[in-house]
């Protein structure tokens, strides 16, 4: 089921006035969607040898092999706390800060630690019963 935003989280030039003007490299259409959807896909944001690293050091941290499928044994696997330097670096790519201070305004995101638990999906017959409201990455 789609998500229904609440009437006054919608954009409107009045409630939001700074999101149409100031959303570096994202058109009108882009910003559209942030606010019908309240998330939106921003591709090539973080450099992919950041992205390999950050894949690797999640691997170390569950006991599966990425090219063994038979060592995947669990639907999910959650990993919480990574703050080592290529998740502080992806999470601090200049397009996603750009596009943090258009949605909520400049000097108003609050920087984190960490980017809060990873949860790992893997192929499996049975439904994990804790698949919610995420952001795929």
């Amino acid at each position: 089921m789609r998500h229904e935003w609440p009437l006054s989280w919608r954009y409107t030039d009045r409630v939001v006035p700074h999101l149409r003007a100031s959303f570096i490299g994202m058109d009108e259409r882009l910003v559209d969607r942030v606010v019908r959807d309240g998330f939106v896909r921003v591709e090539r944001a973080v450099a992919i040898e950041v992205v390999n690293a950050c894949t690797s050091l999640l691997w170390q941290q569950i006991d599966a092999e990425p090219d063994d499928p038979r060592t995947w044994t669990r639907p999910v696997y959650w990993v919480g706390g990574m703050a080592q330097p290529p998740f502080a670096k992806a999470a601090t790519a200049p397009v996603l800060l750009d596009a943090l201070d258009s949605l909520v305004g400049p000097g108003r995101r609050q920087p984190r630690g960490d980017l809060g638990p990873f949860p790992l999906r893997f192929p499996d017959v049975e439904e994990p019963d804790d698949a919610g409201w995420h952001i795929e990455g």
